[in-house]
């Protein structure tokens, strides 16, 4: 709990600087984090090798196009490749929404996910609301447009005192 407190108020602390965090996209373009506000944010780590990230593709592609205004889905390939492999592995996996270069992580004052896949949560006021771990559909991010979150905000792996790293197939 001190863990999560700590976090938002980092990530408070860092919104709300004069400055505005970029985020570089792969269609080159840069998103203004202060100008993400009005609108729920859901930032998705997948990667190619994910299985359960191939399954939730559709269901982030779907919900992005619906509810656009509203939510933006923001995607980091968890392996960080280069631009060129970033475009093709996006192209395979057939995701449409907008995808980052880097990994936004220590600018906005998040740790890495160490589960795949994980979508984290900010409100349209730019706070940190939780990670949710595994396969979303349309009905679980929708449920924080709604402000009612009954699932689960999962805690990150190395919260629930694990050992086991996340696996890339060889």
């Amino acid at each position: 709990m001190v863990r999560v407190m700590a976090l938002c108020a980092a990530v408070l602390v860092l919104l709300s600087g004069c400055g505005d965090t970029q985020l570089k996209t792969l269609s080159g373009e840069d998103v203004s984090w202060k100008q993400q506000r009005g609108q729920w944010v859901f930032i998705n780590y997948w990667a190619q090798w994910c299985q359960p990230c191939r399954k939730e593709i559709p269901e982030l592609n779907q919900f992005a196009l619906q509810h656009e205004g509203e939510a933006v889905i923001l995607g980091v390939n968890f392996d960080g490749p280069e631009y060129e492999d970033l475009e093709k592995q996006t192209r395979a996996m057939g995701i449409e929404f907008t995808q980052l270069l880097h990994d936004p992580s220590g600018l906005l004052g998040f740790d890495r996910p160490e589960v795949l896949p994980a979508t984290y949560v900010f409100d349209p006021k730019g706070v940190y609301q939780g990670v949710m771990v595994g396969p979303q559909t349309e009905a679980s991010l929708g449920a924080w447009l709604k402000d009612d979150p009954k699932l689960a905000v999962i805690p990150m792996a190395h919260e629930l005192n694990s050992t086991e790293p996340i696996e890339r197939p060889q």
